[in-house]
């Protein structure tokens, strides 16, 4: 998809998502739940929690990486980048600052965060597991039993793929010169590889449990400071509708996706749309001055200066490779 399309559907779906989010809203009765006696000393919390988080996300970073050190500024900056910048740039950015620091090659990087990102969708998967097992009689048994099936195939294809890389590789690239897909294939091969490991694999499994875990309860206490009374279950459930909703291209910031996603999740709950929308406008309100917080000085700290950010997010292609 070129550029131009990209930012079309991006900004068309921001705009869908706000105006899912906001229609029909009693601004009267959004005041008050904004308002809500507690919320804000307790929203000052969210950016020390996700501290805890991003540390969390370098120790698995670091398991991948080989077990070096010293990537958090990567993590937060990354984030960060996300953040302030359209569909991802930071994942890229991450991978750059990854290849310069360690020296691995940036194909092997990149394989990383492939992998950093499959830990995220399974544990994310469990979270969302458990709400499908929670809500009782509105959820048919047939759904249950297609997420798990989903789950069960996802976890035998990466079994398969850390286990045995080789064959995998042989079965799935044909000879000759390799094309880019090739090239892509045998990299996310071998950024498996370490997953062999016991140790990394277990690690990768155990952090990423409780980077979500440690969301479900930070989503769960802020619902709680709007007066909005949330089981673990369904707290879980909410933080899933919204992780879907992110990783839909959209704007700087996730606008409009992140809310219409949280809003009619809560909705499907029982909760009234404008105490919905001012949990969910505070929350994201206060994930994103979290990741100013600590990914802002991270960015400044690696040294890198917005060029070297800029040349990450924009040429990562061009980057030469260590021999």
């Amino acid at each position: 998809m070129k550029q131009g399309a990209r930012w079309a559907l991006s900004a068309g779906l921001t705009l869908v998502g706000l105006v899912v989010a906001f229609h029909g809203v009693d601004w009267g009765v959004f005041s008050l739940s904004l308002r809500r006696t507690g919320a804000l000393w307790g929203l000052a919390l969210v950016p020390v929690v996700m501290g805890v988080e991003y540390r969390l996300r370098t120790a698995r970073w670091s398991l991948l990486m080989g077990g070096a050190r010293g990537y958090f500024p990567v993590v937060a900056a990354a984030f960060f980048l996300n953040t302030v910048l359209p569909f991802r740039a930071g994942e890229a950015a991450r991978a750059y600052w990854s290849h310069r620091r360690s020296g691995r090659s940036l194909s092997g990087c990149v394989a990383g965060l492939v992998v950093d990102r499959l830990g995220d969708a399974l544990a994310l998967l469990g979270v969302f597991a458990v709400f499908l097992f929670h809500v009782g009689d509105r959820t048919p048994g047939s759904k249950i039993g297609a997420l798990v099936f989903v789950l069960a195939i996802a976890l035998a294809a990466l079994g398969i793929g850390v286990r045995w890389p080789e064959t995998v590789r042989k079965k799935l690239l044909p000879g000759g010169s390799p094309p880019l897909w090739v090239r892509i294939v045998e990299g996310v091969l071998a950024g498996v590889a370490p997953l062999r490991a016991g140790r990394i694999a277990l690690g990768v499994g155990a952090l990423s449990g409780m980077v979500w875990t440690l969301n479900v309860f930070l989503y769960w206490w802020v619902a709680g400071l709007f007066g909005i009374d949330l089981s673990l279950s369904q707290a879980g459930g909410v933080l899933a509708a919204i992780a879907l909703g992110v990783a839909l291209p959209s704007t700087p910031g996730f606008v409009g996706v992140y809310e219409a996603a949280g809003v009619l999740m809560l909705g499907s709950l029982g909760i009234e749309k404008e105490r919905a929308l001012a949990f969910v406008l505070a929350l994201h309100g206060a994930q994103i001055i979290g990741a100013a917080v600590w990914g802002g000085p991270s960015l400044w700290l690696l040294g890198r200066g917005e060029g070297d950010a800029s040349r990450a997010v924009s040429g990562i292609d061009k980057i030469q490779r260590p021999s």
